[in-house]
């Protein structure tokens, strides 16, 4: 198997660039080997791979060695209660709820104020000059006020008309990069991600990162094999990233991770904007069959802890370290990095740099496009640490809580076994033991003694002892370690499912208002991913998209919004207050004022929270104009055949006092021709029966 890095001279003299030396080639690889072994002191000087050992080791229920050791000495059980696996698994199902499951946990919207089209204002103002001139033409007056009042009038027009068709590009854009990330597997990705979360000291998801994906296309109606470049997001295991001292923040940081990747994995790469063709063959020949290797830079205790070290590599992987990180505009010059396309490099400001180095050969180094200058990492720790980039884990929080447990479980198991049974003490001068020396306790066993004159009074050559059992002493101090542990991870253990549920749990408005106040607790946790994660994550996509496309998608004049830690519980609350705002506006005097259009743009909206084609249950805005027009032109053709006048239009809405389709003035007649009516009955009513002037008086009253 192929060594790490080489030294300083064995890069020198194997410095190969598509299979041709060149000058730069070394100097950048130099510099990222020179990278390497800083932030591997760094992290071995930190104390992280120990962390990371301690948290996988609780997760799998395994003791360390000292751990072991003091147990064999002392003797007895070494069962490994699994508590944090517990936790863990809650954990991850709670987040996975809010995240994963259900609705899309962001979205993207439209700023307050979209921008209006950069000719609207002359628009504008050309159309008040001229109704101005035309104004002057038939002899009216016109006054400033009056012209700056109409162009008022007009900017909010087109204001309201702009925020409405940034409403719905707003929805075609969220749709577009939704598809972007179901094809680079960013929520598979995201959910290998939330078990990290829950495990490590910090997790890191990665993307968007361009690789070529074969697939299938239909050409003149023939499928077709054909391969195209798609974004791709993965999780990165926390053993195989590292990152620069004193870096507070990975998105601004200097990064390394280890890519293990496969002989199909390399050949991804090829025709990939930035990437060495020449390099990647030559890789592919060298590496191909036999793989590569940095072991000795990343620590392999969490492969081997899951028993898969040597399988995985005898796999023939091939490791490639990725190196992403800020780098001044000299140190490129000097390298020999291209610039981006139409920019020169500016030797005093600090530009992304990805670069890509297997073995001996390097196989990108492009500057990312990205103006924001951030890394494609993100992060983010289960509780945080201000100015660090680990925080504590879910498991480091009870691992004392962990180890208590243990030692609890494991006295009651010794317990049990010692009180099992009675312990007997026997005469050797008195008892005859058996001939093959073997002594089998049973029912029914005959003992044969001697007798002893001189034995003292009562003393017994036979004595059975039933040592004491403290199991129910023991079993209370478990359950006090596990409401301790409910405590201090905010994880109860009525929320993955367990039945012991004392006090306010014992009804189901108590039990409800305490998951509630357990899901308060995990939204503030998940806060944190949809800060340090989802949102930078997000806009980097959008981003690349933007700068990819152009405004063909996007309007640029939008912002990403992830609201996984608020969206599920807010969605439910606004959810009911839409069915009960349907209930109270379902009168005939609230239709008036809303019209039709207005009902469906309700019931569109609350179909839509629950059915995954919700938009589809009630027509659209265009299908129900074309509905009211047909309805127009019905009407018409009956009021043609009996003579009358056709109904005017009135856009769908109601006038204050009428129905859908009447018009102000033609309103009064009816209420009044309504109101005669309704007095004729009333007295109608009183002459039929003495009572009910009293009943219609309470019903009045109700």
């Amino acid at each position: 198997m192929a060594t790490a890095l080489k030294t300083v001279e064995g890069f020198k003299q194997n410095a190969v660039v598509g299979g041709t030396p060149t000058p730069f080639a070394y100097d950048l690889r130099l510099h990222i080997q020179r990278e390497l072994e800083e932030m591997s002191r760094f992290r071995t000087h930190i104390g992280l791979i120990d962390r990371l050992n301690t948290c996988l080791r609780l997760r799998e229920g395994a003791y360390d060695a000292t751990q072991l050791q003091a147990i064999a000495e002392f003797g007895g059980s070494d069962v490994f209660a699994r508590l944090t696996t517990n936790k863990i698994r809650g954990g991850a199902s709670m987040l996975r709820s809010i995240f994963v499951q259900g609705d899309r946990p962001w979205s993207i919207e439209p700023t307050p104020v979209p921008a209006l089209p950069d000719d609207i204002s002359g628009n504008i103002r050309q159309l008040v000059i001229a109704e101005a001139n035309s104004a002057a033409q038939m002899g009216q007056p016109v006054s400033m006020p009056a012209l700056k009042k109409r162009m008022d009038q007009l900017t909010r027009a087109a204001q309201e008309q702009a925020l409405k068709q940034a409403r719905l590009d707003a929805i075609d854009a969220t749709r577009y990069i939704d598809d972007l990330l179901t094809e680079g597997d960013f929520y598979h990705a995201f959910n290998s991600f939330i078990l990290d979360f829950c495990t490590y000291p910090f997790a890191v998801l990665a993307g968007p990162t361009a690789v070529m994906k074969t697939g299938v296309s239909y050409v003149n109606g023939t499928p077709t094999r054909v391969r195209k470049p798609v974004l791709k997001y993965r999780r990165v295991d926390p053993y195989d990233v590292m990152w620069n001292p004193g870096a507070t923040d990975i998105g601004n940081a200097r990064v390394l991770e280890r890519w293990r990747m496969s002989r199909a994995d390399i050949n991804g790469l090829i025709g990939l904007e930035g990437y060495d063709r020449n390099a990647i063959l030559s890789v592919l020949r060298d590496y191909g069959d036999r793989g590569y290797t940095y072991r000795e830079f990343f620590e392999q205790v969490h492969e081997d802890a899951q028993n898969q070290g040597g399988l995985f590599y005898a796999q023939s992987s091939i490791d490639v370290l990725c190196y992403s990180g800020a780098m001044s505009g000299r140190d490129l010059i000097e390298y020999n990095v291209p610039a981006p396309e139409g920019e020169a490099l500016d030797p005093d400001l600090d530009y992304q740099l990805q670069a890509l180095v297997c073995g001996d050969y390097l196989l990108k180094a492009q500057i990312d496009p990205d103006p924001s200058t951030r890394t494609s990492y993100y992060s983010a720790a289960y509780e945080p640490v201000s100015g660090s980039i680990p925080g504590t884990a879910l498991c480091e929080l009870i691992s004392d809580v962990q180890e208590a447990y243990n030692a609890t479980l494991r006295s009651l198991i010794n317990n049990v076994a010692m009180a099992s049974g009675p312990m007997v003490a026997v005469n050797r001068d008195r008892w005859q033991a058996p001939a093959d020396g073997e002594v089998r306790i049973r029912p029914w066993m005959v003992w044969e003694v001697d007798s002893d004159p001189a034995a003292p009074a009562g003393e017994k050559p036979i004595d059975f002892y039933q040592p004491n059992l403290n199991a129910q002493e023991l079993m209370s101090t478990l359950l006090f370690f596990q409401n301790l542990a409910d405590e201090i991870s905010g994880i109860p253990r009525y929320l993955t499912g367990s039945d012991r549920v004392g006090g306010a749990g014992r009804t189901s408005s108590g039990l409800s208002m305490l998951m509630s106040n357990a899901n308060r607790t995990m939204t503030s946790v998940a806060g944190g991913v949809d800060q340090n994660v989802l949102e930078p994550l997000l806009s980097k996509t959008y981003m690349l998209v933007q700068l990819t496309t152009g405004n063909e998608v996007l309007r640029g004049d939008e912002q990403i919004v992830a609201r996984g830690s608020t969206y599920a519980e807010k969605r439910e609350q606004d959810r009911m207050r839409m069915i009960e705002f349907l209930q109270t506006t379902a009168n005939p005097v609230d239709m008036q004022i809303m019209g039709i259009n207005g009902r469906a743009t309700l019931l569109r909206e609350l179909s839509s929270t629950f059915l995954a084609n919700g938009e589809q249950v009630v027509p659209s805005e265009q299908e129900m104009m074309a509905l009211a027009e047909a309805q127009k032109q019905q009407a018409a053709a009956q009021q043609e055949m009996g003579g009358g006048q056709p109904p005017e239009e009135d856009g769908g809405r109601a006038p204050p006092g009428g129905m859908p389709g009447s018009k102000v003035a033609s309103s009064t007649p009816n209420r009044a021709s309504s109101q005669h009516q309704a007095r004729q009955t009333d007295n109608a009513s009183r002459t039929r029966s003495p009572g009910a002037i009293t009943r219609s008086t309470r019903g009045a009253g109700a």
